[in-house]
């Protein structure tokens, strides 16, 4: 296992109703993924779609980093 995963999580974990992620956690994931990568999100670009599953916050971040 690399630095960073976790057992049972992969691309198509479902961040609501797999990791029990809630509006305030996805923002507050935002805040911590901008301070360690130095990215920075338009909260006008946020869509729901984004945060389907691990593997589609992945490609959002990626896209913008």
């Amino acid at each position: 296992m690399g630095r960073g995963e976790l057992p049972g999580v992969d691309t198509g974990t479902r961040l609501f109703e797999d990791l029990g992620l809630d509006s305030t956690s996805v923002i507050e994931l935002l805040m911590l993924i901008e301070t360690q990568t130095g990215a920075e999100f338009d909260t006008e670009s946020l869509e729901l779609e984004h945060f389907a599953t691990v593997g589609t916050l992945t490609d959002f971040v990626s896209s913008h980093g």
